[in-house]
């Protein structure tokens, strides 16, 4: 992961903009759990660049759960899931911050879309492989 983030510095040094760059930057800093701020900060340049990167939406999501920003968390997450619905891992991160913002309707709504998902992946996979486009 430090490589892949030194590289990924070197590609924002040539093309500043790139939110691509900022993602993965992003998404390195959150795995080793280093510096948080600057992962979060990073995310929503590239979502405030790209509204529909789904991705980063989750990503930030997620960092904000862990921070205690739900209500933040919950606007990133329903517009990833709006995004790109058939990514069950966003609905299962979603009906966590629904939980977290005292929602729970909605976050058995949400868990119940991730479960369908999960299954229909399942069916759509031959026994022993996995589903690797649909992970973050």
């Amino acid at each position: 992961m430090d490589e892949a983030e030194k590289e990924f510095r070197q590609e924002l040094l040539v093309n500043p903009n790139d939110e691509q760059a900022k993602y993965s930057i992003a998404y390195t800093l959150l795995e080793r759990k280093t510096n948080t701020d600057e992962a979060i900060s990073l995310l929503r340049e590239a979502v405030a660049a790209r509204l529909d990167y789904s991705d980063a939406r989750y990503q930030l999501g997620k960092a904000l759960i862990e921070r205690g920003d739900i209500k933040e968390a919950v606007e990133h997450l329903e517009s990833a899931a709006q995004s790109d619905p058939k990514k069950d891992y966003i609905h299962y991160q979603l009906s966590i911050a629904y939980r977290r913002d005292s929602r729970a309707a909605d976050a058995e709504r949400a868990l119940k879309i991730f479960r369908e998902l999960k299954e229909a992946n399942r069916r759509e996979k031959p026994a022993g492989m996995g589903n690797k486009t649909n992970a973050p």
